[in-house]
């Protein structure tokens, strides 16, 4: 694992995660008995992404996921299709999936200290409204087709820390806008189509990212015009709301 600061931003792994971390920025990890910022932390998240961003912070942490049928959760919300109802759709999703962490603990009889970090993200589109991980092919090339006519998203993430067993909680929502370049829908060679088929043929993780969206990937940056926010909260962890937690529980 490498990480490298350009100018201000941070490169993990060759990929952008936006603004570099400041010394101030880890102050609320630091433990006043210690520099190891060891907090028997518990990712609740197969992401690979996630994983990524979270080793770009010096924190250890293990993974525990306790796997939550997401669709049957918010249909009121997900109709509503706003980037209010998402902020509050992926706030809802973060508690039921910490629900299902802490039922597992409890289950395996563990009640020593640990904190339990749980995300979610959907992606809100003009036309389409709350889209999350596409279903299949032709889903993925819908979404797809959708950025090439009206050619900016908003990603809607929330992150959440449980200190266990005490329970006291802090919750963060975050947003970024990301603008594509209209060449996604007049370019033959860069057709929404043809896109989804070079990503598809490279094995690239699709199906598994909220929209289909994946700003990392080189094929994809190349109809990126700009990113309001920072690129971790796209990819789906922002890592000052991990910090601004940790912060808040520590006041706690």
């Amino acid at each position: 694992m490498s990480t490298s600061n350009h100018g201000s931003q941070t490169i993990y792994n060759g990929v952008h995660l936006g603004p570099s971390l400041t010394s101030s920025d880890l102050l609320p990890l630091q433990n006043s008995d210690s520099s190891d910022y060891n907090y028997n932390l518990l990712l609740s998240s197969g992401s690979s992404t996630r994983r990524l961003i979270l080793d770009s912070i010096p924190i250890r942490y293990e993974v525990m996921v306790k796997p939550v049928d997401e669709r049957d959760i918010g249909t009121e919300l997900r109709a509503e299709g706003s980037i209010e109802s998402a902020t509050k759709l992926v706030s809802l999703l973060a508690k039921v999936k910490r629900e299902g962490v802490l039922e597992e603990l409890r289950n395996q009889g563990i009640y020593s200290e640990r904190i339990v970090l749980t995300a979610d993200q959907v992606v809100t589109h003009p036309e389409l409204g709350i889209l999350e991980k596409p279903e299949d092919r032709e889903e993925a090339e819908k979404f797809m087709k959708a950025y090439a006519s009206t050619p900016r998203v908003t990603t809607v993430g929330s992150v959440m820390l449980t200190s266990y067993p005490s329970l006291k909680t802090s919750l963060q929502t975050f947003t970024s806008t990301v603008h594509f370049n209209s060449s996604l829908l007049t370019s033959d060679l860069l057709k929404p189509s043809n896109l989804l088929d070079r990503l598809l043929s490279s094995n690239a993780p699709v199906y598994e990212c909220a929209g289909g969206l994946m700003i990392e990937n080189e094929m994809v940056k190349e109809f990126i015009v700009r990113v309001d926010g920072s690129e971790d909260s796209v990819l789906g962890l922002s890592r000052r709301a991990v910090l601004e937690c940790f912060r808040e529980l520590r006041g706690m």
